[in-house]
């Protein structure tokens, strides 16, 4: 009951962070101004100590308890939605990593408030992939929010007459954040023609000190390295923990066209069934 109030509360903050976000991106069809403007106002609450804090907690709980289902699991057959939903879960702390630390890390480490026209003059001087990467970024999330979100809600009374209203919401926002970031791109790249503004987007990072800038630029590596580390040690133990099952014990299931199924001691009779590839 506790892991899944959890759950449920750590996604609920990720959510209360994500949404206003894609609406900020959305601003950038405008204007990269425009997007400046909206981010000063949306990230007040996640500027101070308790929101940063919570909001890092929030995004390390979820995760860690995608590892402890992925952990669980007697099997990796699993309906469609479980699937997608624990895959994008999965994908977003490799993605999110660098923006992360480019943002928050900025913040924290170097000191500086990176604005709206530093996070894109940064992804932009990075070249294609770190665009399409972020590009990505916003689709995984908003892909893993929303069947999350879809499957909590689904129980609602009130919700099968909101979906008409919520579906094309769910669809277009994310389209629009997009656009809206890649629109601010290209304004920041007619922009960077005057050598000008481009130093007074990046003084304040080139004023931190040197040595921080190095332990900053390292971070993404260690924090890929972490979680690449933390997924394998989950899909190892997970290994180690169906073998310790199949030997100490199994029951089998006789099904009514004649079928027997053997499963370890533990698994419900649905994870065997769904274990042995049957419908």
């Amino acid at each position: 009951m506790l892991e899944k109030q959890l759950r449920l509360w750590s996604g609920l903050i990720v959510a209360a962070f994500v949404i206003p976000h894609l609406i900020n991106h959305s601003f950038g069809i405008f204007a990269l101004d425009a997007l400046e403007a909206v981010r000063s106002v949306l990230n007040v609450p996640w500027r101070t100590p308790l929101g940063g804090l919570l909001l890092f907690t929030a995004f390390l709980v979820h995760f860690l308890l995608a590892l402890v289902a992925l952990y669980r699991r007697p099997h990796l057959r699993m309906a469609r939605w479980e699937a997608v939903q624990l895959i994008l879960g999965l994908l977003v702390w490799p993605l999110l990593m660098a923006h992360a630390i480019g943002t928050r890390g900025s913040y924290e480490i170097l000191q500086f408030d990176p604005t709206y026209p530093f996070v894109i003059a940064s992804i932009w001087s990075g070249g294609v992939w770190l665009i399409v990467k972020q590009s990505a970024l916003l689709v995984v999330v908003w892909g893993h929010l929303t069947v999350g979100l879809h499957f909590w809600l689904r129980i609602k009374p009130w919700y099968e007459n909101a979906v008409p209203f919520i579906y094309p919401i769910a669809l277009v926002l994310p389209i629009l954040a997009v656009i809206g970031f890649l629109r601010a791109g290209i304004e920041v790249e007619q922009r960077s023609v005057d050598p000008r503004w481009l130093e007074s987007v990046f003084a304040d990072y080139l004023a931190s000190p040197p040595e921080l800038r190095i332990i900053h630029g390292d971070l993404e590596g260690i924090a890929l390295a972490v979680v690449a580390a933390l997924v394998a040690l989950t899909l190892v133990a997970r290994l180690a923990r169906r073998s310790y099952r199949n030997r100490h014990g199994t029951f089998q299931i006789q099904l009514p066209d004649g079928r027997t199924i053997r499963t370890p001691v533990g698994n419900s009779v649905l994870e065997a069934i769904r274990g042995a590839g049957i419908e």
